[in-house]
């Protein structure tokens, strides 16, 4: 990959990030502002937000 591309790649990736973190709510906003890439923020959240809404089996 040419650094322009890189560059390129960066400057989206971080208007990305951004846009994901002004959809979040503000008290859960912080748990979420250190990730370094679209790609890990967007994992963070699933891993989060992974589990069933169904009422627990036993």
């Amino acid at each position: 990959m040419k650094i322009e591309d890189f560059e390129q790649w960066q400057k989206v990736d971080s208007m990305v990030i951004s846009w994901i973190l002004n959809s979040i709510s503000k008290e859960i906003l912080e748990a979420f502002l250190y990730t370094t890439t679209s790609h890990e923020l967007w994992e963070e959240l699933a891993q989060c937000f992974r589990g069933s809404n169904g009422p627990p089996i036993y």
